[in-house]
């Protein structure tokens, strides 16, 4: 678990002696205002949690007033997983690189991860949580409720950012509590149909005319194009072998076996070429950011105008999830097949004009050649999009009837977890004669997690907190935050007993939750017992005029 933060810009905290020393169980960050500032706005509370999330990998810090107005500084942290330390520095002007450090917090570029994914796997590793369906910060990211971070997600407490679906949502809860492989291929071959159906709404509610989104109707006329270009082909070789019959009987029988042998190299190698062509255009990196995405459409229709389409607003999304190819490893793997058949074809060719005596009088015959071999290819990929089109509307009219009331089975079954937690945490925090707090699945793409019978601001953000107080105790979910904002309706008793309900969580093994507070000087809003509650758990106290956590308060101007 995250042990101590400190770094040299923190008011107070600039150096390892003076460490932000944290604990398992809960952790107060507490800031303290004059009656006179009723937000307690920066001084420095969120952003203590966005550094938080920032060390557990996250990206949110990079987008608060401390980031931009800090200035070049370091975040230092130490771990302790199974009695070992680790201690690690992230810096702000690189953001994206974690390095490894000493006891005294050193370190040298040479201790610098290869990447930051990899320090997430660490993370995960030592967190001992399963990455093989959900990340490491899918795991972690919805559960850190933060002021400018979370989204507005009011009865959907797993909303991670504001273009996630409900549907995406509770594949998440079936994730994190490994109950998605039950149905993770009935699931993929579902969303694979309604991925290719919105893509065609989408484009018919937008106007672009492109032939291409739309499949052939008739395969057995493109069929008969194929045989009749085939033909062509046939007649084309043909005469080729013409004028080979007018050589010495022994030549003429090298050279049509050459001839054969090389229509057949040939077409290989056209095939090879154009997949690896394609899948270096998906790859490429200098492309707008969504042409990658906008690339495996070609999956399906490999002659679509992507720059028309790229234009369109929001269509990446749609295009993004249609399919996935590895492409660096089958770009490797495709030049792999074609170095030896074009060794091949240049022996063959020298052979040929060897025999011949004639260099040119094959261009003409290999140009018609191509011709005609690249129309075959384009009815082939018709043919192919069109018969895939079919598997995957086949393959979903299967899956959907046997989809649904297994999934069901499988959130009633999650539901029956939860909300006896729900139903614990009601009792205490809002009160027996209180309607409880539930999770509820509408059907399998819709959920929520309320009071059903109030709609008021503290009830609105007191059940997230009770959902994600859940789901740290049932599951293996090591750390969860929230922010002061989340408090601000709760107050008198039932602040009380939510406070006490946190404290309560201490009984969990291993397990970390960091609030922050506002307490005003005076007169003091909090009971005693509350007070005692924060005094126990208290890691971090910022007051105003230079005790913020940066020493300074960026909202105000200052004179010059």
């Amino acid at each position: 678990m995250l042990k101590e933060i400190w770094s040299e810009r923190f008011k107070n905290h600039d150096s390892p002696e003076k460490a932000i020393q944290l604990k398992a169980g809960l952790n107060v960050v507490i800031g303290i205002t004059e009656t006179g500032n009723e937000s307690g706005n920066s001084l420095g509370k969120s952003t203590f949690l966005h550094i938080i999330d920032f060390i557990l990998g996250g990206e949110s810090f990079l987008k608060t007033k401390s980031f931009k107005n800090a200035g070049e500084h370091k975040i230092y942290y130490m771990f302790k997983f199974s009695g070992k330390e680790f201690r690690f520095c992230r810096t702000v002007s690189k953001h994206f690189a974690v390095y490894k450090c000493q006891s005294d917090y050193s370190y040298t570029e040479a201790d610098k991860y290869d990447s930051l994914d990899d320090y997430k796997k660490f993370l995960a590793t030592q967190y001992k949580i399963d990455t093989s369906e959900l990340s490491f910060r899918d795991w972690i990211s919805p559960f850190f409720k933060i002021f400018n971070k979370s989204p507005n997600f009011k009865d959907r407490p797993l909303m991670n950012n504001t273009t996630s679906s409900e549907q995406e949502e509770i594949h998440t809860l079936e994730k994190i509590f490994n109950r998605f492989l039950e149905i993770k291929e009935m699931v993929e071959v579902t969303a694979k149909r309604k991925n290719l159906t919105d893509v065609k709404k989408y484009a018919s509610k937008k106007k672009i005319e492109l032939k291409e989104l739309s499949l052939i109707s008739n395969p057995k006329e493109t069929k008969k194009e194929i045989e009749a270009l085939e033909s062509n082909k046939h007649q084309l070789l043909e005469n080729q072998n013409a004028y080979i019959k007018e050589l010495d009987a022994k030549t003429s029988i090298r050279l049509a076996e050459i001839n054969a042998q090389l229509s057949i190299l040939r077409r290989k190698r056209n095939r090879l070429n154009s997949q690896i062509s394609n899948l270096k255009k998906e790859n490429t990196k200098e492309s707008a950011p969504a042409a990658e995405s906008f690339e495996l459409l070609k999956q399906f229709f490999p002659d679509v105008n992507i720059k028309k389409i790229e234009a369109i607003e929001g269509f990446h999304s749609k295009l993004s999830e249609i399919l996935k190819t590895e492409y660096e490893e089958k770009i490797d793997e495709l030049n792999k097949q074609l170095k030896p058949i074009d060794e091949t074809i240049q022996e063959l060719q020298n052979e040929f004009y060897s025999l011949s005596g004639n260099n040119d009088f094959q261009m003409p015959f290999l140009k018609e050649y191509a011709n005609l071999q690249s129309k075959i290819d384009d009815k082939m990929a018709e043919l192919e999009r069109y018969y895939k089109n079919q598997r995957i509307i086949n393959e979903a009219k299967k899956a959907k009837p046997v989809l649904i009331p297994k999934e069901t089975k499988i959130l009633n079954d999650i539901a029956r977890k939860i909300n006896p937690v729900l139903a614990d945490f009601s009792e205490k925090v809002l009160g027996t004669n209180y309607c409880k707090i539930q999770l509820c699945f509408e059907d399998t793409s819709k959920y929520s997690v309320s009071v059903m019978t109030d709609d008021g601001t503290s009830t609105t953000y007191l059940a997230p907190i009770a959902f994600d107080l859940a789901i740290l105790k049932l599951s293996l979910l090591p750390v969860i935050a929230h922010d002061s904002y989340l408090f601000s309706d709760t107050k008198g008793k039932r602040f009380d007993s939510l406070m006490q309900y946190y404290d309560s969580m201490n009984t969990l093994v291993g397990k970390q939750i960091f609030i922050s507070l506002h307490q005003r000087k005076a007169p003091n809003e909090f009971s005693n017992r509350t007070n005692q509650i924060i005094e126990r758990n208290k890691v971090l106290v910022l007051q105003e005029n230079g005790n913020e956590l940066y020493g300074e308060n960026w909202s105000i101007t200052k004179s010059k």
